[in-house]
C-alpha cells in the first residue's frame, strides 16, 4: 500500500513535469521523459527509503537505488522506442506510450527495491530480534 501511495505521488510529479515538457511545450519525448524521471528519481528515493520500505541503515541504498533506476529506466526507455516504431507520432499516441513506459518502469523498480535495493540484511534481522 506504501509503495503504491509513493509512487502515485512520484507519478504525479514525474509525469506532470513530462507531461509539460512534452506535450505542452514540444520537447523531444526521450528528453522530456529524462527529465520528469531525473527529478522523480531524488523523490522516489526519499519517500522509499523511509516511507514505503523503513530503511535506516547505511547508505548503501542509495547506489543500489540509482542503478535499479538505470536499469528500469533503460526498459522504459525501449519501451518508448517499441511504441515510436508502431504508433503515430501525435500527442495522444505520445501519452500513451508514456504511460506504457511508466508501467514498465514502475514494476521492474517495484521489484527491484524489494527483492535487492531495500532487502534486509542478515544485520537488519539480528537488530530487529535485539528489539523485541
Amino acid at each position: 500500500m506504501r509503495y503504491g501511495l509513493a509512487g502515485v505521488l512520484n507519478t504525479v510529479v514525474g509525469f506532470g513535469i513530462i507531461a509539460i515538457l512534452d506535450l505542452g511545450l514540444g520537447v523531444n519525448r526521450h528528453l522530456a521523459n529524462l527529465i520528469g524521471y531525473a527529478i522523480g528519481l531524488v523523490v522516489a528515493f526519499t519517500l522509499n527509503r523511509r516511507y514505503v520500505f523503513n530503511d535506516r541503515g547505511d547508505n548503501r541504498s542509495a547506489g543500489r537505488f540509482l542503478i535499479a533506476f538505470l536499469a528500469a529506466f533503460f526498459a522504459n526507455q525501449l519501451c518508448l522506442a517499441a511504441a515510436a516504431a508502431v504508433l503515430p507520432d501525435e500527442p495522444g499516441y505520445g501519452a500513451a506510450a508514456q504511460a506504457a513506459g511508466i508501467l514498465t518502469y514502475s514494476v521492474l523498480m517495484f521489484w527491484l527495491c524489494r527483492t535487492w535495493v531495500f532487502a534486509p540484511t542478515s544485520s537488519d534481522d539480528q537488530r530487529a530480534i535485539r528489539r523485541r
